[in-house]
């Protein structure tokens, strides 16, 4: 009788042991064909891509029309760009250089994120570039806060006025809270660092106000994948004397 309850038991844990196995088969199974094609895997139209919003498009997984493509580590994004409507920054060679004739003419747009010819410099090409890697500047429009020569008193101030009338959606001025606290922290989101140097105490990033902290991590994983890509050491060549923070003699003159 000991016998026969034994064997029982054993068969019985037998058969719920081999149920689990096909249970956990099956379901690795039901999650490998969920997972689909990975994002830039070869595919065909009835192929399940695994990303979502991605689709198969020219025999490739790729974002839908609409969606721009972010990646943070080996996770990838396809998502709807966020717009600037308004970005405000400040005249600083030559993080931002402003033709004034330029802006007095007749050019078309003369105030556009994207299309102006009447705004040059570092910042300028950096988020052209943003632009052109999520396109997230539809309809958008520079403001140039005029506070040359004003004590960073008066220009903390007024930024802080922007910031808290939600008037902008990003301050494109180089902050560097490495060396300075942030004196905005309470109204402002600071971005990924595009330029740090922890010898010299540098940690130059953006700012956004609260509300735009959806944008903010758009335009951080960009900036990062810019880094990635060594194109922002490309614009500090451009800008400045090679391996440090002087201009470049040409860059110093506002062009006409």
């Amino acid at each position: 009788m000991k016998t026969k309850l034994t064997n029982y038991f054993i068969g019985t844990i037998c058969v719920l042991v081999l149920a689990l196995v096909c249970w956990i088969f099956s379901g690795n199974a039901v999650v490998a064909k969920r997972q689909g094609i990975q994002f830039h895997g070869k595919c065909t139209p009835g192929d399940h891509c695994a990303w979502k919003n991605t689709a198969c498009i020219d025999s490739t997984c790729r974002c839908q029309s609409g969606y721009e493509h972010l990646k943070h580590n080996d996770i990838h994004f396809c998502e709807e760009p966020i717009q600037l409507r308004n970005i405000a920054t400040i005249e600083d060679h030559p993080s931002l250089i402003r033709n004034q004739t330029c802006l007095n003419s007749k050019t078309k747009s003369p105030n556009s994120c994207r299309a102006s010819p009447c705004f040059t410099g570092f910042l300028i090409d950096l988020i052209c570039k943003i632009d052109h890697e999520i396109k997230n500047l539809d309809n958008c429009t520079i403001t140039v806060i005029k506070l040359a020569n004003k004590s960073s008193s008066v220009r903390t101030a007024r930024i802080l006025k922007l910031l808290k009338q939600n008037k902008t959606d990003l301050i494109l001025t180089p902050f560097n809270f490495l060396r300075n606290p942030n004196p905005y922290k309470k109204v402002m989101l600071d971005s990924a660092p595009f330029v740090w140097n922890a010898e010299k105490s540098v940690y130059l990033s953006l700012g956004f106000p609260l509300f735009a902290s959806d944008a903010k991590w758009q335009m951080d994983l960009t900036i990062n994948s810019l880094l990635e890509k060594k194109y922002i050491d490309e614009l500090l060549t451009k800008w400045f004397h090679k391996g440090t923070s002087t201009l470049a003699k040409e860059k110093h003159v506002t062009p006409e």
